[in-house]
């Protein structure tokens, strides 16, 4: 599997989660997660592939620079259709680009900006490590708000960690 079809298999395993569930689960705030709600961790993984998207014409992604759209975590069709696009442009199999990653790293002065070389592969390396680390975050959440919800055991779990449970196995060991 390349890098292109492990985002697209993260964005689908998404996009599944939410078909499932209703508004009540996607909106509801929870104090275990800092008063967050399953759809601003949706919001939060779409707008990093949205910036990475509509940036990379300019050569330099800048992730702070998003555009937090409520309407994103307010409704998962919404979500969906987002998510569709994403999907739609990836599976356009885009072309490796070198890019320059800005960032701010401090939480006093937004002008202490720092830059590194970077490329739309390694972003999309790190999109599916972001989307991934929410998804996890997701997947407690849902389990606590809703529980009879089916939700893969592979979604919000890392491949590294994936591979390792599969070694850990027994038949792997024979």
């Amino acid at each position: 599997m390349n890098l292109i079809e492990s985002n697209l298999q993260v964005l689908h395993d998404l996009d599944s989660f939410l078909q499932q569930i209703d508004y009540k689960t996607y909106v509801e705030k929870s104090e275990l997660f800092f008063n967050a709600s399953i759809g601003q961790h949706c919001r939060h993984i779409i707008e990093f592939y949205q910036c990475l998207m509509e940036q990379l014409s300019d050569a330099s992604i800048c992730y702070d620079k998003r555009q937090r759209q409520m309407l994103l975590e307010e409704s998962s069709k919404a979500a969906q259709e987002a998510l569709t696009v994403i999907i739609n442009w990836l599976e356009t199999e885009p072309m490796d680009k070198k890019l320059q990653l800005s960032f701010c790293h401090s939480k006093e002065a937004a002008t202490e900006i720092s830059y590194i070389d970077s490329s739309l592969y390694r972003e999309l390396a790190f999109n599916i490590e972001h989307a991934i680390h929410h998804m996890a975050i997701i997947k407690i959440a849902a389990k606590i708000l809703n529980p009879e919800i089916e939700i893969p055991a592979h979604f919000g779990v890392a491949p590294s960690t994936l591979r390792h449970y599969r070694q850990q196995e027994p038949s792997a060991a024979s």
